[in-house]
């Protein structure tokens, strides 16, 4: 169990140390009460390169449990689609795209809507989560009607905002929708 959680830790160190980002996550549950998190872009000398050598059968969309939620802070909403493998070790690839509708309708006062996120290889433990994350910035527009939706492999989520549409901080700029490097 030690040698367990010292591993986890160097995980989370190397992840923290990794020079690239990107806006995928991976989340392992090692437990029902702890999970690590690591970058996508893990550096060259995680252990777990090991296993992303391995060649792992395609996550079918059965497989995975969808989940797409918002939220975010006083200027900016973050919109997060979860995908969580429910089967055996997979591989994950495909586009995740994003689009936001005002009122039913795909608005194109948003710069970058849709957005998409391009996911290649990743590699998806069992009960292990995929966050893909978006942001939506500078709304300065009606403040109603919004819903989120999310397509990944003919799977579509959706959700509607309530409390975190992205304040107006320039109103001579155009919102925008891009993919979260964080």
């Amino acid at each position: 169990m030690l040698r367990c959680a010292s591993l986890v830790s160097l995980m989370l160190i190397l992840a923290a140390c990794g020079s690239a980002s990107s806006s995928v996550q991976v989340a392992r549950s090692h437990s029902s009460t702890s999970a690590a998190r690591t970058r996508a872009s893990a550096p060259v000398h995680d252990p777990s390169k090991r296993l992303a050598s391995r060649v792992f059968p395609h996550c079918s969309p059965g497989r995975l449990h969808y989940r797409l939620s918002n939220g975010g802070n006083a200027t900016t909403s973050l919109i997060v689609l979860t995908l969580t493998n429910r089967g055996p070790t997979c591989s994950i690839s495909g586009t995740v795209r994003l689009t936001i509708e005002q009122n039913r309708a795909p608005t194109t006062a948003i710069r970058g809507n849709p957005a998409a996120q391009h996911l290649h290889g990743q590699r998806l433990g069992h009960r292990a989560m995929l966050l893909v994350r978006f942001e939506w910035l500078n709304w300065c527009g009606a403040r109603h009607g919004f819903t989120s939706i999310a397509t990944y492999r003919s799977i579509t989520r959706e959700t509607r905002f309530t409390f975190y549409t992205p304040v107006c901080l320039q109103p001579k700029m155009r919102s925008s929708l891009i993919s979260d490097t964080a």
